[in-house]
């Protein structure tokens, strides 16, 4: 070994050989890329087009990087499996219900209420639309208080009435929302 990335200290067999590298290179020491590659690829079960992406490298690049590190990859059988891999939850977000899980590897997020609606309306009848809770309350999910409206009178009713006031809901909405804490806007935190 001769030639030294000034950047991140790879040695290589020629000048060449770091010229190359060195238009790449992010400066990240060896140890330190191959360990952060390891774990977003197994730690974090992200696929190689997803790391790319992330990383904003091209996916050949990637390839590149995985090879120069030895890292092993997934066989055929263990990337079907976690592009179907589903661990499917729902979480509070701002004082609504988003169910959370992961399709074909990704991530994915979908307002509760909407999800809902999926399961009422035709996907015709939901695109571009809005899912509006007509008690005013973002935590009632309820089929019955859930209706379909375009953007526009969606936001009309949205800027006629009081964002979530407690005036405005159902008995469920008040019971549910007395104790809840507000911002400087009235909206539930």
């Amino acid at each position: 070994m001769g030639d030294v990335c000034p950047d991140c200290g790879e040695e290589f067999d020629s000048a060449v050989a770091r010229a190359g590298h060195q238009a790449a290179c992010d400066g990240t020491p060896p140890e330190e890329e191959r360990e952060k590659l390891r774990q977003l690829y197994w730690g974090e079960e992200m696929s190689q087009r997803q790391i790319a992406d992330h990383l904003g490298m091209s996916n050949s690049k990637l390839l590149y990087k995985f090879r120069k590190h030895d890292i092993e990859t997934r066989s055929v059988g263990e990337g079907k499996r976690l592009q179907h891999k589903t661990g499917v939850s729902i979480s509070e977000v701002r004082g609504r219900f988003r169910l959370e899980f992961r399709e074909f590897g990704e991530h994915i997020q979908i307002p509760l209420a909407r999800a809902i609606a999926m399961s009422e309306w035709s996907l015709d009848e939901l695109d571009g639309r809005d899912v509006h809770h007509k008690n005013g309350c973002p935590l009632d999910d309820r089929v019955e208080n859930l209706s379909v409206l375009g953007t526009g009178e969606h936001a009309k009713i949205h800027s006629a009435l009081p964002e979530h006031d407690p005036e405005t809901m159902s008995e469920w909405g008040k019971e549910n929302y007395k104790d809840r804490d507000r911002d400087e806007m009235g909206r539930f935190v």
